[in-house]
């Protein structure tokens, strides 16, 4: 795993397919439900006629996190306030590179 300017990132060695299929059931056993797919490559073709790499967004939630910010954001806490409390909203990036399925997370606290 490592670092990167928006969060985590982690080189499978498995074809791409089972790269997103794996990471979809890892983000499960947490917790987290996968809301939206974004074919990225797909989306850029269709909308600016532009060639891009496999790359895959995975929009995920967990329904009990979920719930906590928005009650929260209800009841008047800050943003910084949620951070404290470990309640974070992301986005799961899956892509393939040359060296094989990639995935990685922006935590939107930034």
């Amino acid at each position: 795993m490592d670092e990167t300017r928006y969060g985590l990132r982690v080189s499978l060695d498995v074809p791409y397919a089972d790269a997103v299929a794996r990471t979809a059931d890892a983000l499960k056993a947490q917790g987290f439900g996968v809301l939206t797919t974004i074919d990225v490559q797909q989306t850029l073709k269709a909308k600016l006629d532009r060639d891009f790499r496999t790359y895959v967004i995975l929009g995920a939630c967990n329904p009990p996190l979920a719930d906590r910010a928005l009650r929260a954001e209800l009841e008047g806490w800050s943003s910084a306030s949620l951070q404290r409390r470990g309640v974070r909203n992301g986005t799961v990036f899956l892509h393939k590179s040359p060296r094989g399925p990639a995935c990685g997370t922006r935590d939107r606290r930034r």
